[in-house]
């Protein structure tokens, strides 16, 4: 397999401490940065809803996900 140039895949760390990982495309980001409030989520809105522009991202700290169906089985 053959990789994409543009495609940028990142690991850090902030303060030497909180640990950084980013993959960036020219129309595509996804992530997230470990800080002590909890690890804060970055990815494309279009990964959640096809209908926003290609330029639109989300920040979120992973502990404020709430579950789509608790207690429920998935659509299949």
């Amino acid at each position: 397999m053959e990789s994409d140039p543009k495609v940028r895949t990142f690991k850090g760390y902030v303060n030497a401490q909180y640990e950084v990982r980013l993959t960036i495309d020219d129309d595509f980001v996804s992530g997230f940065i470990e800080t002590r409030r909890g690890d804060l989520m970055i990815e494309s809105a279009r990964l959640r809803d096809d209908a926003l522009p290609e330029d639109r991202i989300l920040v979120y700290y992973n502990k404020n996900v709430i579950a789509e169906y608790p207690n429920h089985c998935e659509p299949l």
